[in-house]
């Protein structure tokens, strides 16, 4: 439905999966994908995959999709917080420390202070 550009109805699926499987990660990544990548509407992205995170069996790509939608809206503190705790949960989740570096640099531009130095993983 959603590449054949049937976004109605793929919202509604999409909703459908949610509804049929709150305690699952799956449906809530799918639509929170949909709204990110497909619809642009970061903020409703960011809605499902705060839910996403909070079932138990969220992993690394999950919580980097809430990182992303964070970035987006201009919250980018949070962001940063969302990355650092996906470097302590999952340390060797690839694209960390890019995300985080980029990030951090964006947050002291925010404040108006100088980037930080990168932050690697040991």
């Amino acid at each position: 439905m959603e590449s054949d550009g049937d976004l109605a109805d793929a919202e509604a699926y999409y909703k459908e999966g949610v509804d049929n499987n709150p305690d699952h990660s799956y449906m809530y990544y799918q639509l929170g994908f949909f709204y990110f990548n497909t619809k642009h509407d970061y903020p409703m992205a960011l809605r499902e995959f705060k839910n996403d995170v909070k079932t138990p069996d969220a992993e690394a790509n999950d919580w980097k999709m809430l990182a992303h939608p964070y970035e987006r809206t201009g919250q980018i503190d949070q962001a940063v917080s969302v990355w650092k705790l996906i470097k302590q949960r999952f340390p060797t989740a690839p694209a960390v420390d890019y995300n985080l570096n980029k990030d951090l640099k964006l947050q002291a531009a925010q404040q108006g202070q100088a980037p930080p130095a990168a932050h690697n993983t040991p």
